[in-house]
């Protein structure tokens, strides 16, 4: 599948993959390495929304450091994209 219909995909909502980046409790901050975008999942309330700096605030703010899983997820992403 090209990255172009990839991307048009994960416009549309369809991500073809999400990548566990770090989880919680009952929540999972998950990333779609077609697009780039992060989300945060709850499962308790079954809800699926992107992630932003609310959310990395309040996770940090108990103690998880979200900030070096989404740089070692970008790290991961950037080297999986030069592989031959």
């Amino acid at each position: 599948m090209t990255s172009l219909i990839r991307r048009v995909l994960c416009r549309i909502g369809h991500h073809r993959q999400l990548d566990i980046i770090q989880t919680f409790r009952a929540a999972q901050h998950v990333g779609c390495p077609d697009c780039r975008r992060r989300y945060a999942i709850h499962h308790g309330l079954r809800t699926f929304v992107p992630w932003d700096s609310d959310f990395a605030d309040l996770y940090e703010g108990m103690g998880y450091d979200t900030a070096h899983a989404t740089n070692r997820w970008f790290d991961y992403l950037d080297t999986r994209e030069h592989r031959p």
